[in-house]
């Protein structure tokens, strides 16, 4: 059984070329696809003073 001594500096290099490659591509689903119903749902589970200080009032924000 041989090892790969593989960096992660190599891994990181790879999976970038990888992925540049399929954006590159047009594979990559579009970011600006609309949903089946154009509307997205968002569900927060327990609110604690950093959600209600700082997300509540910008989830709110983009609701508009």
């Amino acid at each position: 059984m041989s090892t790969n001594n593989m960096t992660r500096r190599d891994f990181c290099k790879g999976a970038s070329a990888g992925i540049a490659g399929i954006i590159a591509s047009g594979a990559a689903p579009s970011l600006y696809a609309a949903g089946a119903n154009e509307k997205i749902r968002v569900a927060c589970v327990g609110f604690s003073d950093r959600f209600k200080d700082t997300l509540l009032p910008c989830f709110l924000g983009q609701s508009k």
